[in-house]
């Protein structure tokens, strides 16, 4: 996953003139932060000295690239244009929050549906492998969004994973996998959401007009026999 990490710091603050608080101004601190930031940024001082051994707190990051669905690391760049780059190197200015990412599918849906076919949004760290694409249609007016739920198969709960693999990878009815990808902000969820909305007349098509289907039933099965051996067979999950 991406994480936003939270790391106790010792901030040395030159030039006060007690042992307190006292005269300590934000001035002080972003002229602190900044000699500090050139410090780092020249080797020095040692970032496990710095920063401790680990974060005391991280969080998911609401972060997610436009990938290609056939070529692994290829993603596009904010400015245009597709590149191949590892996870870890992925620039933050090429990725958005889930929000902005469900408004362009949106748009792309109106000015150049056919770049929904080749493409999804994805979290950074799932760019490298073939993704397992879920097509879920909007019943409603027959608008196709994509996702990968790679994640959702590796990590969800086995009776959910189950539940998808017995309806046969599809079907109207998978509230676990749609409420899985829900909490995860996955902006193809989320651009359905935003339709229904902006549109009235949707009023209530996510919950009753959306079907789901896997595009490739035979790869997510043998993706999750890979990650998770023995549980479509009902022996449970393993680490």
């Amino acid at each position: 996953m991406s994480y936003l990490h939270h790391y106790p710091m010792l901030l040395e603050v030159p030039g006060m003139i007690e042992d307190t608080t006292v005269g300590l101004s934000g001035e002080k601190v972003a002229a602190a932060l900044r000699a500090m930031a050139d410090r780092v940024e020249k080797g020095s001082p040692d970032l496990a000295q710095l920063l401790g051994r680990g974060p005391v707190a991280c969080e998911k990051e609401d972060r997610w690239v436009w990938r290609s669905i056939d070529s692994p690391k290829v993603v596009m760049k904010a400015t245009g244009g597709w590149v191949e780059v590892e996870p870890d190197l992925i620039d933050l200015e090429d990725s958005c929050d889930s929000m902005k990412a469900a408004s362009l599918l949106i748009k792309a849906s109106r000015n150049a549906p056919a770049n929904l076919e080749t493409a999804i949004w994805a979290r950074p760290e799932n760019i490298g492998g073939t993704p397992i694409i879920l097509e879920m249609r909007d019943e409603p007016d027959g608008l196709t969004f994509r996702t990968d739920i790679s994640d959702f198969l590796a990590f969800a709960d086995a009776e959910a994973v189950r539940d998808l693999a017995e309806a046969d990878w599809g079907g109207p009815d998978q509230g676990q996998l749609m409420e899985w990808l829900r909490e995860d902000n996955d902006p193809a969820v989320s651009a359905l959401m935003l339709r229904q909305s902006l549109d009235p007349e949707l009023d209530g098509f996510f919950e009753s007009g959306v079907s789901v289907r896997v595009s490739d039933p035979d790869a997510a099965a043998r993706f999750v026999e890979a990650c998770r051996p023995g549980l479509l067979e009902g022996e449970g999950p393993r680490p």
